[in-house]
């Protein structure tokens, strides 16, 4: 979903400008200039504002998509005043994995809706559920090494932070199960985003093959500043990919076009 073929100038520019201070409130606290508290509540006002950005839009197109739309917002503007911004930052990073299945669908024929439906849930939902329950790691214990690694990333402990979970000091066992499942939930998020979304989008959408050439280049520059500085690279990996999870909210409001188009034209034939 390209923002520009659907928003307006005027709000394009806003989402563009929430996501720009996203990125601003993310660099200053990896580099100290500002608390992670701080930067947490800054993110989430900004990433809130992304989204409050389309609500005008989904008020004139009515029924299913304002509902959603409004829907969606309120609960961002109900944890900006109620919840912890650095908890509900941790269950968003976790639910935008999710993105990809609704994306997927949208630019599929409805024809083809159940059966991306169904392919979803199981990729999405039960499988993660699968390994947060532990049977997998029961399964294949013989096999598993958990703190093994190629990267100096230290002590799988010290990792469990990256995801929302139960408290490692309290239940550390399903605290690393969940933290499997966070694990394996992000690279199904990205495997959909970089290989199975490109392959739905219309010609004229797909991304040039030198731009993907770039891409995987600027991938082994990022993998070598992992195996030099672990904990340093996933800080600032960590700025991109903030910016790119609230980027996604916004994109798979829009693509609610997708699954309710007559809105849309029953509004445009209004006199």
């Amino acid at each position: 979903m390209r923002y520009r073929r659907v928003l307006g100038a005027a709000a394009l520019r806003l989402v563009v400008l929430a996501l720009a201070f996203v990125f601003a409130a993310r660099c200053a606290a990896t580099a100290g200039w500002i608390t992670r508290a701080l930067a947490s509540r800054l993110e989430l006002l900004a990433g809130c504002a992304s989204v409050l950005v389309l609500v005008p839009r989904a008020l004139r197109r009515r029924g299913a998509h304002a509902i959603v739309t409004v829907a969606v917002a309120a609960a961002l503007v109900s944890c900006v005043l109620f919840v912890s911004p650095i908890a509900t930052l941790l269950v968003l990073a976790v639910l935008h994995n999710l993105t990809p299945w609704p994306l997927v669908a949208a630019t599929t024929e409805p024809a083809r809706w159940r059966q991306v439906a169904w392919g979803g849930a199981i990729v999405f939902v039960a499988v993660p559920l699968l390994i947060a329950t532990g049977l997998p790691f029961a399964l294949l214990q013989g096999l598993a090494a958990p703190e093994a690694s190629v990267l100096p990333t230290g002590p799988l402990f010290e990792q469990f932070s990256a995801f929302w979970g139960p408290p490692p000091l309290e239940h550390p066992a399903l605290a690393m199960h969940v933290f499997c499942a966070c694990a394996y939930l992000q690279c199904a998020h990205y495997l959909f985003v970089l290989c199975v979304l490109p392959s739905h989008a219309p010609a004229a959408q797909r991304v040039d093959g030198r731009v993907v050439a770039t891409l995987v280049g600027v991938g082994l520059v990022v993998a070598l500043a992992y195996a030099v500085d672990f904990v340093g690279a996933r800080a600032w990996y960590g700025t991109l990919a903030g910016v790119h999870a609230w980027a996604e909210f916004p994109a798979l409001l829009l693509a609610l076009d997708a699954f309710w188009p007559q809105s849309a034209r029953s509004i445009s034939h209004t006199p």
